[in-house]
């Protein structure tokens, strides 16, 4: 691993020599694409339940009360139970039929259609990805979602093989905040963790746990966008491992 002994005194005076991104709404616009691709699979699951249904079908999903994603970082449950469980809590919520295997397919065909054409890539992600590779400092992903649908993903936005290594759940069969899955990506980064920087959206998993793990942490939070659900975390704005950004180019400049 690259690095030098620990400085004393504020973490930022290290030199940044690796960076460890989030996906979903940091690099792609995730929330957009799932609101998009939810209402769509709840108008082709529940045909005459009406658009204020199936934007509350979409929203409900999205806020996920049962919490059913954070058991799925966990690996309390597979990605598969996860979103049939979110699914489930949703269409009870609206008193929507009951879903059963053949509907819960086919809310699951329309949504993937709908999601995988919505895909997008905020504008500062290119950028932020050329002056890195300019600077020689290696990039990462670490996702809380699945591999499969994390290739489609970045495959839809044309990142595919830009960032070599890639993270996800089913890695370690755990998630973000799990400090080890920090540390592994910063092994295979080949940088140690106080010289990384992780770029996140997400006080509770990105954040959090990134500080846990020693790295120093950057939270997005893009100007017009909506808070991330967790975003009341107060200890974010006073822990000197961590900046609050706007935007990617804040990363930029810190490179060397």
């Amino acid at each position: 691993m690259t690095g030098t002994s620990r400085a004393p005194g504020d973490p930022w005076a290290l030199p940044v020599q690796g960076l460890l991104l989030d996906i979903d709404d940091t690099l792609v616009d995730t929330r957009g694409a799932m609101g998009e691709a939810l209402r769509a699979a709840a108008e082709h699951t529940w045909p005459a339940a009406g658009p204020t249904r199936w934007a509350g079908v979409a929203d409900r999903y999205y806020a996920d009360p049962g919490g059913f994603f954070d058991a799925y970082t966990r690996g309390e449950t597979t990605f598969a139970g996860m979103r049939r469980s979110r699914a489930d809590e949703a269409a009870a919520a609206l008193a929507l039929a009951p879903l059963d295997d053949e509907r819960f397919a086919a809310f699951e065909a329309a949504y993937r259609v709908v999601f995988a054409r919505a895909q997008r890539l905020f504008g500062d992600v290119e950028p932020l990805l050329r002056a890195a590779e300019q600077r020689g400092v290696p990039v990462g992903l670490l996702t809380n979602s699945g591999s499969a649908v994390t290739d489609d993903k970045l495959g839809a936005v044309g990142l595919t093989g830009r960032c070599p290594v890639v993270v996800t759940t089913d890695t370690l069969g755990v998630g973000k905040p799990e400090p080890r899955v920090f540390a592994h990506a910063c092994a295979l980064l080949g940088v140690e963790a106080q010289y990384v920087v992780c770029v996140g959206d997400t006080i509770g998993t990105d954040i959090r746990g990134a500080r846990r793990a020693g790295l120093r942490a950057t939270w997005l939070q893009r100007p017009g966008l909506p808070e991330p659900r967790d975003a009341g975390w107060g200890t974010a704005v006073t822990d000197p491992g961590v900046r609050i950004i706007g935007t990617l180019d804040d990363v930029a400049a810190l490179l060397p």
